[in-house]
């Protein structure tokens, strides 16, 4: 075969694969964003929406039923990506991250439509720079009156929570998000156990903290009871709390789930620390 007959050979399927991957790109692209949560596009930067859509267009394309994991430079953040989704899948992914740093935040999206996942998670650098929720000074006193109007705490305490939040955090958007997350905090260090918060309205939101459980413990745990609960988890995103003085920390884990909507907030409330509190 001479030089001219493999160039021509290279350019035909060069033409083929690009007129069978333009046929495909651009439906899929479509079904792809139009079925992301608005949520997914209000917390991630442009860059790293632009990654996880390039993963999800080649599973897409290539009808691959695995997960792709994307991991950063520095390992401090993964995503994983996938073109299914099914009940235990959160739980299995947390089971399989890395262990040798630690879990301190996680974004978990599903789509509309309940077919694909976008599930982002973060660790803890050995020498970390301390967090800093980047807000600017209006923007953290607005924040802080409105927390404090909700939940009845002093002002100083608000402060010193919503400054533990991580830079730029999307839950610093909405006042009654920080509220439940502060009053599980509060419960959680007063109480010292498990704490379990649920609502049930047009989907159920669940808000757990646990002082004596890791992030990744209680982010795993709550993940595997929701799932014995036969839940369907759309949305979850975790936080790592320090406390300071105590040297110690709170993990604090909210979940928006689908499910049985009829199911009674106090028996599965009871079920959900009956499952956390217990090896699963």
């Amino acid at each position: 075969m001479t030089i001219a007959d493999s160039a021509q050979r290279a350019y035909r399927l060069v033409e083929e694969l690009r007129a069978e991957v333009d046929f495909e790109i651009d439906d899929v692209i479509s079904e792809i964003v139009r079925n992301l949560p608005e949520e997914y596009f209000a917390s991630l930067t442009h860059e790293d929406q632009l990654t996880h859509l390039k993963a999800l267009l080649a599973i897409s394309i290539c009808n691959l039923n695995d997960e792709i994991t994307l991991r950063s430079e520095n390992g401090r953040h993964i995503a994983v990506v996938a073109r299914q989704n099914y009940s235990g899948q959160l739980a299995k992914i947390v089971d399989s991250l890395p262990d040798e740093l630690d879990l301190i935040g996680a974004k978990i999206f599903t789509s509309k439509t309940h077919d694909f996942i976008i599930d982002l998670f973060d660790f803890k650098q050995p020498k970390s720079d301390p967090k800093n929720s980047n807000l600017t000074r209006l923007e953290m006193a607005d924040l802080v009156n409105d927390v404090a109007r909700i939940t009845g705490e002093n002002h100083e305490t608000i402060s010193n929570f919503i400054s533990s939040y991580p830079q730029g955090n999307d839950a610093l958007r909405s006042a009654v998000e920080v509220s439940h997350h502060f009053t599980a905090f509060l419960e959680a260090r007063m109480t010292r156990q498990v704490v379990v918060r649920w609502t049930n309205a047009e989907k159920i939101k669940l808000t757990v903290a646990s002082d004596s459980l890791s992030a990744r413990e209680l982010f795993l745990k709550t993940a595997r009871a929701i799932s014995e609960l036969h839940l369907d988890i759309e949305q979850a995103f975790l936080y790592d709390f320090p406390l300071a003085e105590e040297a110690g920390h709170i993990a604090v884990a909210s979940f928006v789930a689908t499910g049985n909507l009829e199911l009674a907030p106090l028996n599965c409330s009871a079920n959900l620390k009956r499952l956390l509190s217990n090896e699963i």
